[in-house]
């Protein structure tokens, strides 16, 4: 054998082990992403169940390809420990993403997308995430072992045989691909659609679908300019007081529970079939703050507009103070809700956990309650993050058990016990007790203060909490009752009392406020899509926001609507049963998308 011929061989062998190394990571792809075939029903037929199976093998395979073509610029320009180290690095990376996007689906039905990757990059985001070190641990051992485990298989030179398995491999994933675009092309979009809902392991089709006609698409038209109402000149307004529990279910306030909570609804307007703007945070205090959709919240944080209702009242020379235990940067109410009062947001106690950070909070506002001497009114807000996942409390303060002491994600991802349900749900209330006496401190502070009998209390949830009602724990993923229906209270000189079941939602709030200041009603359609909750109209539409898109209540029924890259467009019963008839159910609702895409209009230039 000539050199030549000897380093023609090597180079051969050098290729067949970056195929065999890249159809050995489709085939670990695929043992990792087994968890997703656990989301089809075992009820379903084989067809079903192979549908899935070849939705997983094609989707992991077209996952690999951008590792794959590194791996190949990799392979022809670099040799030695570099080129395995280097192969090692993109695969390991690779893998690691894989598993860490299986285990956020097996927790929240949902991918990476871009909102979290911009959420992870997004100042703030640590007050918010809670990840224990018994989450991060294992992703640092997988990393750990994978990296040498993918160097060695990339030294190791490979024959005509091994080249063959991995050529094998990775004509069968594409394969799989190419067979699953003719397969769905013969039968009902819906049966499609079954598999993907369960496991979001179908591939992108590359036909389009009935459905692609509906869904949320925002052009590139900016925010018109939305006036803040004048209010008549008084001697005294009343001050305002917005006490928000992040997390907050309509169901969560009980005599169990929040027992202060539960005594302060019989004294005020109690808002019984009440939805939030949103199914997370980010919309449902935009909604209640601006009195918009959340379809506005991108066109809002480009244009860096302040509420109307702040600056109403910052004209009726308001005072302000906002309180939160995780920071305003995450998500953007620095640069939306707050962006014209910047000095009056404090949001960095030292606390280590949220409900310490809560409670520092409320001490601050009784100082700073104990030593104004200004006779202005005052606006305050409190975002209360005790009974945000992971559900803070000092366990002295335990009153349910038994309960989960630690939240581990990862584990909680492959599936939990009914006895771990339990315990979650446990800690929740636990929590929610806890919030409540904070709650019950702001009350005293204010009586104390002598302002209780002038301050309008308005307390909510910015969202609610699933406890795999439908089979997801938490909120921002799905628009069902449990994520968005929350409690309101209203408290105030004025005010009556007593339970309202009339529709209403977030976005009454703005409108409502500055109409009982004296705002002129006309006015409000000129920067608010809210109505007065005082005067509710017997049926309506109610919307609310997701990353995913907006989910449309008329009725008992939801039609979810959306965003390009949030999946298909479905309609839903009052107990998020998907409807199987979704497109009748959007034709026949064309009067209800036209009023919501005029509503997501009216304020864009």
């Amino acid at each position: 054998m000539t050199q030549d011929q000897g380093k023609g061989m090597g180079k051969r062998k050098q290729n067949s082990s970056v195929l065999l190394l890249w159809a050995g990571n489709i085939v670990l792809g695929v043992l990792l992403s087994l968890s997703f075939l656990g989301r089809v029903s075992p009820a379903s037929s084989a067809s079903v169940a192979l549908f899935g199976f070849l939705g997983l093998v094609s989707s992991v395979g077209v996952l690999s390809v951008l590792p794959g073509f590194l791996s190949i610029l990799v392979n022809r320009f670099l040799i030695g420990p570099k080129r395995n180290w280097l192969l090692a690095g993109i695969w390991t990376l690779a893998i690691w993403v894989l598993f860490v996007d299986t285990r956020l689906h097996g927790f929240y039905g949902f991918h990476i997308n871009s909102t979290v990757m911009g959420a992870l990059f997004t100042p703030g985001i640590d007050d918010s995430v809670s990840i224990s070190l018994a989450d991060i641990l294992p992703l640092v051992l997988l990393a750990a072992i994978l990296l040498p485990a993918q160097a060695w298989f990339a030294s190791k030179p490979s024959g005509a045989s091994e080249a063959r398995w991995a050529g094998t491999v990775i004509l069968g994933s594409t394969l799989s691909f190419l067979l699953l675009q003719f397969w769905e092309a013969s039968i009902e979009v819906e049966y499609r659609d079954l598999v993907a809902e369960r496991m979001d392991a179908a591939p992108v089709p590359l036909r389009k679908e009935p459905l692609s006609e509906f869904f949320v698409l925002l052009d590139d038209r900016k925010l018109a300019p939305l006036p803040a109402p004048s209010l008549p000149e008084k001697e005294t307004h009343p001050n305002l007081l917005f006490l928000v529990l992040d997390c907050l279910r309509a169901d969560a306030i009980n005599e169990e529970n929040a027992p202060f909570l539960s005594s302060f609804r019989s004294k005020s307007r109690d808002f019984q079939n009440h939805f939030s703007g949103g199914n997370w945070t980010q919309h449902g205090i935009f909604s209640m703050l601006y009195g918009l959709h959340a379809s506005y919240w991108d066109p809002v944080l480009e244009a860096k507009e302040s509420p109307p209702l702040i600056r109403s009242l910052q004209k009726a020379n308001y005072d302000f103070r906002v309180y939160a235990a995780a920071a305003q940067t995450f998500p953007a109410f620095r640069s939306t809700c707050w962006v014209d009062i910047p000095d009056s947001v404090f949001d960095d106690f030292p606390g280590r956990t949220s409900a310490s950070r809560d409670t520092e909070g409320a001490a601050a506002f009784q100082d700073w309650l104990n030593q104004r001497d200004s006779e202005n009114p005052f606006f305050a807000f409190f975002l209360l993050d005790a009974t945000h996942q992971a559900y803070s409390f000092p366990n002295e303060a335990a009153l349910f058990h038994p309960y989960e002491e630690e939240i581990r994600y990862i584990p909680i991802s492959y599936g939990t016990t009914e006895d771990k349900r339990i315990r979650i749900r446990n800690r929740y209330r636990n929590a929610v007790h806890y919030a409540d006496s904070i709650v019950a401190n702001i009350w005293d502070s204010l009586v104390q203060s002598g302002e209780a009998d002038n301050t309008i209390i308005i307390v909510t949830g910015d969202h609610g909490e699933e406890f795999w009602e439908h089979g997801i724990w938490g909120h921002a993923t799905n628009f069902s009752q449990e994520q968005v229906h929350v409690p309101l209270l209203v408290k105030g000189p004025g005010i009556p009392t007593g339970p309202e079941s009339r529709p209403t939602s977030h976005i009454d709030l703005p409108r409502t406020v500055l109409e009982i200041l004296g705002a002129p009603p006309e006015e409000s359609p000129t920067w608010s899509l809210g109505e007065n909750l005082f005067q509710p109209p017997q049926h309506r539409i109610r919307v609310t926001g997701g990353w995913q898109g907006l989910g449309i209540r008329v009725g008992e029924t939801t039609l979810f609507l959306p965003t390009p890259e949030g999946g298909r467009g479905a309609a839903y019963n009052a107990n998020w049963e998907r409807i199987p008839d979704t497109l009748s159910v959007f034709q026949n609702s064309q009067a209800t998308l036209g009023q919501v895409f005029q509503e997501c209009e009216r304020f864009l230039d």
